[in-house]
């Protein structure tokens, strides 16, 4: 059972699981406290390094579960790294779009700063043609 639990595909499932579930406003059902431990697992799950489908599904799971422990991240700084990784998505923003929407303002501020580059990336393509 614990060969399961490390396989690669079990973790890109529940990750893939975490990050794909409709969010709740997390005021509705507040989490216990984290473990010190759990929230460097988290950190560490966002800082992984590999352009992989498993370990972007992992990015955004950590992301997911910051929101609802407000922890590690605070939510100005959350909404800067959901932004950080919303271009190598891929134009799978089905979590993120969510997510900085339900940071209120600071991830609002994001998406509006997202928007703009994307324009202005338009702008500039339009011009080479």
């Amino acid at each position: 059972m614990l060969a399961a639990i490390a396989s690669p595909d079990v973790q890109y499932v529940a990750s893939w699981a975490i990050s794909y579930l409709p969010l709740i406003d997390r005021k509705s059902k507040p989490l216990l406290e984290p473990d010190p431990g759990l929230i460097g697992f988290i950190k560490k799950q966002f800082l992984l390094d590999e352009d992989d489908y498993r370990v972007r599904a992992k990015k955004r799971a950590s992301l997911v579960t910051g929101f609802y422990w407000k922890a590690p991240w605070a939510d100005e700084e959350l909404a800067q790294l959901v932004a950080s990784i919303y271009e190598d998505e891929f134009g799978d923003r089905s979590t993120l779009d969510p997510l900085l929407k339900a940071l209120g303002e600071p991830g609002m501020a994001q998406l509006e700063a997202l928007k703009q580059k994307q324009d202005e990336r338009e702008v500039a393509t339009i011009d080479d043609v």
